[in-house]
């Protein structure tokens, strides 16, 4: 289930501290390049995996097509990608 493995992904809670610290430092990465990201793409991206919306959802909110959304989704990925890899 893609939350279970995104809150996994941000909870230290059951890390020893060498796991905490590496935990940490990478959460400080993502957010650094979710920052880097355009005000569009980002907001996209946070909608669709924090906020768990649709992309018809997403489209609403943001005032664009369900395929601008789309793409601003995808190009994202593919920016954080490149950014985190």
């Amino acid at each position: 289930r893609a939350a279970s493995a995104r809150e996994h992904l941000f909870d230290a809670r059951a890390a020893d501290p060498r796991q905490q610290a590496e935990l940490a430092e990478f959460r400080r990465h993502v957010e650094a390049q979710l920052a880097a990201l355009a005000d569009e793409q980002r907001e996209v991206v946070v909608l669709k995996i924090w906020g768990e919306l649709s992309f018809p959802e997403i489209a609403a909110v943001v005032g664009a097509t369900e395929k601008t959304v789309e793409h601003r989704y995808y190009r994202a990925l593919a920016a954080l990608e490149t950014r985190l890899t």
